[in-house]
C-alpha cells in the first residue's frame, strides 16, 4: 500500500544488548524537507566563495560522496522524523544518542526507505544497495 502511516518497525541495537529503537517509515513530504534542508544547509556554506571557489569544490567531491544518501538529505531530519521510540529511559530526544548509535539508525532509515537506490537503480526498478554495511 502506498500510506505509510502504520508502518512502523523495531530493530535491536547491535551493540547495545536488550536495546531497541522503534523507527516509522519515513513518507514523501518527510523526505522533501529532509532534503530542502540540506540544500539550504548548503547553500548558506556557500555565502562568501567566489564563482571560481565554488567550481573547485565542486570539481573536490567524489563520485562516491555524491552516490551516498547521506549527502542527500538532512541527518538529523531524517532521524528526528523516522525515530519514533526506544528501550531507554529517557523520552524519544535523537540529539541525545551517541555517534555509533545514530549512524546505526541512519543506515537502517536509508535501507528501510529505499534511499540507498542508485538513479540508475531507480530507472530500472531494482535496488542496489550502496549503504555502509552495519557491523
Amino acid at each position: 500500500m502506498g500510506l505509510i502511516n502504520a508502518s512502523g518497525f523495531r530493530e535491536d541495537v547491535p551493540h547495545e544488548a536488550g536495546a531497541w529503537v522503534a523507527f516509522r517509515l519515513l513518507s514523501f513530504s518527510a523526505l522533501q524537507e529532509a532534503r530542502v534542508a540540506k540544500q539550504r544547509t548548503g547553500m548558506a556554506m556557500m555565502v562568501g566563495f567566489d564563482a571560481e571557489q565554488l567550481q573547485g569544490i565542486q570539481a573536490s567531491v567524489s563520485e562516491k560522496a555524491q552516490r551516498d544518501p547521506r549527502n542527500n538529505y538532512d541527518v538529523l531530519s531524517l532521524l528526528r522524523d523516522s525515530i519514533v521510540g526506544w528501550s531507554y529511559s529517557e523520552a524519544v530526544n535523537v540529539d541525545e544518542l551517541d555517534n555509533r548509535t545514530a549512524q546505526w539508525a541512519l543506515d537502517i532509515i536509508i535501507e528501510r526507505n529505499g534511499l540507498d537506490e542508485t538513479t540508475e537503480a531507480q530507472k530500472n526498478g531494482s535496488r542496489r544497495s550502496t549503504a555502509r554495511s552495519r557491523g
